[in-house]
């Protein structure tokens, strides 16, 4: 989801540099979809110092995968929506509380649609029929803030 271009790639020291790592000046997306923003510390090493590292995941799994890791603890989950999942006429950032996980009704084939519940209270629902949260069947908790 997220494209650069190797006129991006920008010079690093080769002490700060991890290895097969790279370092880009910009990222960008041709898509309008949702993705996630997530802070995460890193496990404390000898000297007490815990890594602060952003990731931007274009998919639910990728955030479940940095949750369940043991190398990472979420500090701050945010949902990035564009202006046509808000209906606020522009891109929003807000910091998620939970992630739900439906089956979409009527169909022969799991598809799964998903709602974010904000922290602040709204929701936003993700899904490829255009179902609603109170269409979905076997709703479960898959991500909760703080756990």
């Amino acid at each position: 989801m997220f494209e650069t271009h190797e006129t991006a790639r920008m010079e690093i020291h080769s002490a700060l540099e991890g290895p097969g790592g790279s370092v880009w000046d910009y990222v960008y997306t041709r898509l309008h979809m949702h993705w996630f923003h997530v802070v995460a510390q890193g496990k404390r090493d000898a000297d007490g110092y815990r890594e602060l590292r952003n990731f931007f995941l274009p998919q639910i799994e990728g955030l479940l995968a940095v949750e369940e890791s043991a190398n990472w603890e979420i500090t701050e989950a945010s949902l990035v929506t564009p202006a046509h999942m808000n209906g606020s006429g522009h891109w929003k950032m807000e910091v998620l509380n939970e992630v739900l996980r439906g089956r979409e009704p009527g169909l022969d084939h799991e598809q799964y649609a998903y709602v974010f519940v904000l922290c602040e209270g709204g929701r936003y629902t993700s899904s490829l029929i255009g179902s609603c949260a109170t269409d979905l069947i076997d709703l479960t908790a898959i991500y909760q803030a703080g756990l």
